[in-house]
C-alpha cells in the first residue's frame, strides 16, 4: 500500500472516463479496486452514445460513482444538431443524478475555422445548460486557453474545473 493511503487521506478522482472501451472487460473490477482507496469517482460522459452506460454506472455504484455529461469538442465533426439537442434534453431530464457539465470546451488541435466555430457554438450550449441546471463545468481547453477563458468570462461561468488546458502564460518563468 502506498503512503498516502496508510495515512488515511480521503481522495476523490474528479475526472475519469469509465465509459470508454478500454474498460469493457474489467470495468467492475477497476471500480471495486478504486473503492479500496478512493472515497468517490467522477466519470465524464463525453459522447451521446455513452449516456446509458454512464447512467447505469451511477445507479449501480450509487454514492461512489458520480457523473458529468457533455460532448467533448473532439467529437464535433461526428455529431449532428439533432443528436446534440436530444443529448441536452437527456441531461436536463436527469439533472438530479448529475454532478456537473463536462468535459466541454475548445480543442484547437482541430485547425479548420468552421469546426472551431462549431466547437464554440457547442461550448456555449453547455455553458448555458450548466447555468440553467446550476452545475459546475468541467473544461477542456487544448491550444485554446485564452479563447476558453474569454468565453467563460463573457458568459458568466462561475464554477469551473479546468481539466485539460495548455497555457504557457501560466507557467513559472
Amino acid at each position: 500500500m502506498s503512503i498516502w493511503y496508510n495515512q488515511g487521506i480521503k481522495m476523490i478522482d474528479v475526472h475519469c472516463h469509465l465509459e470508454q472501451k478500454d474498460y469493457e472487460k474489467d470495468r467492475d473490477e477497476v471500480i471495486e479496486k478504486c473503492k479500496k482507496k478512493l472515497k468517490a469517482i467522477v466519470t465524464c460522459c463525453c459522447h451521446p452514445d455513452d449516456f446509458g452506460l454512464t447512467m447505469d454506472l451511477v445507479k449501480k455504484y450509487k454514492s461512489f460513482v458520480f457523473a458529468t455529461f457533455s460532448i467533448h469538442p473532439e467529437f464535433i465533426k461526428e455529431i449532428n444538431e439533432k443528436e446534440i439537442e436530444k443529448f441536452l434534453k437527456k441531461v436536463e431530464e436527469n439533472r438530479e443524478k448529475i454532478v456537473g457539465i463536462g468535459e466541454t470546451g475548445l480543442d484547437f488541435i482541430i485547425e479548420e475555422p468552421e469546426w472551431r466555430e462549431k466547437q464554440k457554438e457547442l461550448f456555449l450550449k453547455f455553458i448555458s445548460l450548466a447555468k440553467n441546471l446550476k452545475l459546475p463545468l468541467v473544461i477542456h481547453a487544448r491550444k485554446a486557453f485564452a479563447e476558453t477563458i474569454e468565453i467563460l468570462e463573457k458568459f458568466g461561468a462561475k464554477r469551473v474545473l479546468m481539466h485539460f488546458f495548455t497555457a504557457k502564460e501560466l507557467l513559472p518563468r
